[in-house]
């Protein structure tokens, strides 16, 4: 499976924390089965509530032998109303995360992981929110979604065991999650040409983003010779999958 592959099976789907935190975690997977299907990489909007830096002394087995050194990892306690989870950024340089602070508000884009049964977040970027008003934005994104219906009934943990077993006995479950969570079969020529197109935006966006204050909807849409409607859903996918961003109206930059 390419990295393209990849990336299309596990976007990063936002969501509220008390979906991750209802989920079924699949150790097989190494991802968490939640209401909007199989997630490994997520995005949610939250308030920073604790904050704690640990210095860790690390071994000679874990960095060469004559050598020791410490690390940094910073653990967030993050609320939006609906539940609390940890995001653990791991070796990091303390300086890059002074400016988030307990109180602010932040946009948080990471891998599910799963240890000893608790389900945190590792982050890809964290984000500050200065406008408080994207957070109804998100809120109001999510409730659209659910309100159409694009959801899913969470497996119990030991349904997903009983499917694994099946799986290595070569026998065939009832119960099949990858038809139920995951989109299977080979890459159409519709899906290559949309990954094109999602490519070049993000290729244009993030060369934009470098040189200046990124690039708005109108330029895009003269670059590329496709329907309005049709760009726009693309544009809104790659921010779904945490790739760009909106500063303003229509103007986007990329991460």
């Amino acid at each position: 499976m390419n990295e393209s592959q990849v990336f299309k099976r596990f976007p990063a789907v936002t969501c509220w924390i008390q979906h991750l935190l209802e989920g079924t975690f699949s150790a097989e997977k190494n991802a968490l089965y939640t209401i909007f299907g199989l997630v490994k990489r997520v995005r949610i909007m939250a308030t920073i509530h604790d904050k704690r830096e640990i210095l860790r002394k690390e071994t000679e087995d874990e960095v060469g032998e004559g050598m020791t050194m410490g690390t940094h990892n910073i653990v967030f306690e993050l609320e939006d109303g609906t539940g609390r989870i940890r995001a653990n950024a791991w070796r990091v340089n303390p300086e890059e995360y002074d400016e988030f602070q307990i109180g602010n508000i932040v946009d948080v884009v990471g891998i599910i992981q799963n240890y000893q049964g608790f389900i945190s977040i590792r982050p890809d970027f964290i984000r500050k929110v200065e406008n408080p008003n994207k957070v109804l934005l998100r809120d109001a994104e999510i409730v659209k979604r659910l309100k159409t219906g694009e959801v899913f009934e969470i497996p119990k943990a030991e349904e997903l065991e009983e499917v694994f077993a099946g799986e290595e006995e070569g026998k065939t479950s009832e119960l099949n999650m990858d038809e139920l969570f995951e989109e299977g079969g080979e890459e159409s020529e519709g899906d290559k040409e949309e990954e094109d197109i999602q490519h070049g935006l993000i290729k244009i966006i993030k060369k934009s983003t470098e040189e200046g204050e990124g690039i708005h909807f109108d330029e895009l849409l003269e670059i590329f010779d496709i329907p309005e409607n049709e760009l726009r859903k693309h544009v809104q996918d790659l921010e779904i999958k945490g790739v760009i961003y909106q500063t303003k109206k229509d103007l986007f930059e990329s991460f």
